[in-house]
């Protein structure tokens, strides 16, 4: 039986999971100014019992997902002038919409009765397309780009062998692992196509790839135990997280293959989740307090903390090229909203 992997199938999905386990376990959070000339906007999806944004564009939409008061997952698109359309799969009973382009095409995945899980597009008139790799058990469409490629994680063998995936705009899919025996999942991809996500080797080693039209490349951090990107921008380069025995750290790599790593002063966990146009890193990181806060790393290598006052435990999911960030935070009763911040 195969290792579980829950780190790059749904990127955004198990992030949220574990971020949230991780800050409940310790029990400490605080609240930061924002960021300085920048605009903070709480949100809500209607009938919202804690509300996702995953990603936003760079007209400022946001999709996302959220739960009702049945418990049900829904779906959101939420416009640059706080208009909501709310949104499931035909047929569905849990949609996770994840992605958006410049279109206002949104890719997802969703469950049924019959179905684990389904991926989907929807177009920005409503209409629904099915996102189906052929052959497999379960899967996740997770990032789409401008161009409408798109991409994420699919199972076979009922779950236990993971591969990543690609699909151009007409439909054709390509499955991939990056050795033999390996798990991979997709964690992004951008605007010329290229994905980047982790695969699991034998010995059960974390590694990133890059993978484009003609060739694929592995990395890692030196000395890291894992290494996980969460996502790479037009020109080539790449975030994420690396464990090592010190504990975890952020990673920028450049297309050229070089790697730089990063903490934010005084953390002591750091995990990028989103980098923008212009290298403008987001995501989160823990202090020697406990405390978890959010941040922003300008391409010099700066970091500026963000927040606002009564958002605590302030998770960024995405920054688009104008350095607007959406993401989620929860209240004082432990509900998730979210945010749009603006510059």
């Amino acid at each position: 039986m195969k290792s579980t992997w829950n780190w790059n199938v749904l990127l955004c999905f198990f992030a949220v999971l574990a971020i949230t386990a991780q800050i409940s376990a310790q029990g400490k959070v605080t609240t930061a100014n924002p960021a300085p000339s920048s605009h903070f906007i709480s949100f809500d999806a209607p009938g919202s019992t804690g509300t996702i944004p995953a990603s936003i564009n760079d007209a400022d939409a946001i999709t996302g997902f959220y739960m009702d008061r049945r418990g049900t997952h829904r779906s959101f698109v939420r416009a640059a002038d706080g208009t909501f359309t709310t949104f499931a799969a035909p047929a569905s009973i849990n949609t996770f919409a994840q992605g958006i382009n410049r279109a206002g095409v949104v890719v997802g995945w969703y469950s049924t009765d019959s179905v684990e899980a389904q991926g989907f597009l929807r177009a920005p008139s409503g209409a629904f397309s099915t996102v189906d790799v052929p052959g497999a058990f379960t899967t996740f469409a997770t990032f789409i780009n401008a161009s409408g490629e798109l991409g994420g994680t699919s199972t076979t063998n009922f779950g236990q062998e993971l591969f990543a995936f690609f699909r151009t705009p007409d439909g054709t899919y390509t499955t991939f692992s990056v050795i033999v025996g390996s798990d991979a999942g997709g964690a992004g991809i951008n605007a010329s196509g290229t994905i980047v996500g982790s695969y699991i080797d034998v010995d059960g080693t974390t590694h990133g790839f890059v993978r484009t039209t003609n060739t694929l490349e592995m990395f890692a951090v030196d000395g890291a135990e894992r290494t996980m990107p969460a996502g790479i921008n037009d020109a080539g380069e790449v975030t994420g997280r690396f464990d090592d025995s010190t504990g975890s750290h952020g990673f920028l790599r450049t297309a050229g293959g070089t790697i730089t790593t990063f903490d934010p002063p005084g953390a002591i966990f750091a995990q990028p989740t989103a980098i923008n146009a212009w290298g403008v890193i987001a995501g989160i990181y823990q202090d020697s307090g406990f405390a978890f806060r959010a941040f922003l790393r300008k391409p010099k290598g700066s970091f500026v903390t963000i927040g606002a006052a009564g958002a605590f435990s302030m998770t960024p999911t995405s920054i688009n090229s104008k350095q607007s960030i959406t993401g989620y935070y929860s209240d004082a009763s432990n509900l998730l909203h979210g945010f749009l911040l603006t510059q």
